[in-house]
């Protein structure tokens, strides 16, 4: 039961992520068009928080979109599925049910949390919030979310 997850920021407005589970690994290519590092604070944060709602993480290229949906059980266990659109299905701009079933797993809302704190970590350390807001253009190095999460991590 584990999901790993890096992403790197490219050149302007373009990240790389990869998510993996035991048995693959999907690489992916991101567009600043949407704010995918908030998107994955936000929902590590909330399945800390609020861990029967589900959350989407949209991981978004030019065309098309990954999304990760994490969807909690009863028992604590998250069902993690990393599914592929043609177009952005964010945006409406594709059916939700026209999707390619890329990757499926399942971790847990602790897990998660742990490692998109890494990510933070990692891109704070790498390049500080200047440089990623000169790299990523659109949108600011989630703070709040990162020194929130930092604390319910600890708690």
């Amino acid at each position: 039961m584990a999901i790993q997850l890096t992403y790197t920021l490219g050149n302007a407005g373009w990240a790389y992520a990869q998510v993996s589970s035991e048995q693959q690994t999907v690489r992916m290519t991101i567009s600043y068009l949407h704010d995918t590092l908030t998107n994955l604070a936000d929902a590590a944060l909330s399945l800390l928080l609020s861990p029967s709602l589900p959350q989407v993480i949209v991981f978004m290229d030019e065309p098309g979109e990954y999304q990760l949906r994490l969807t909690p059980d009863k028992s604590g266990v998250i069902q993690a599925e990393l599914r592929w659109y043609n177009d952005w299905q964010s945006w409406g701009m594709y059916a939700e049910n026209r999707y390619t079933s890329a990757l499926q797993t399942t971790t847990t809302a602790s897990d998660f949390a742990l490692v998109v704190e890494t990510v933070l970590d990692d891109i704070w350390l790498t390049h500080g919030p200047e440089q990623y807001k000169a790299k990523w253009i659109e949108h600011d190095f989630p703070d709040h979310q990162y020194d929130r999460l930092i604390q319910v991590l600890k708690a």
